[in-house]
């Protein structure tokens, strides 16, 4: 394991570049009527357009999942 704190992790991980988000939303705005008519599926684009650094956000090139699942006694 390596020595780095957890509280220093966070430090280290790139955040998404909020202007390609605020283009993707600006461009939904000029494209979908009614306003937010795909929902979640707005959001999802512009968060991978903040991600990616580019508005319209580029197509995926190979999608993975991953699904992490616990039982907690809950």
């Amino acid at each position: 394991m390596s020595g780095i704190e957890l509280d220093d992790f966070g430090s280290l991980v790139e955040r998404p570049d909020a202007r390609p988000r605020r283009d993707s939303q600006e461009r939904w705005r000029t494209l979908v009527r009614p306003a937010d008519g795909l929902g979640k599926a707005a959001e999802l684009a512009d968060w991978l357009a903040a991600v990616q650094g580019a508005a319209p956000a580029r197509p995926i090139a190979s999608p993975r999942v991953l699904l992490f699942a616990a039982d907690h006694g809950v």
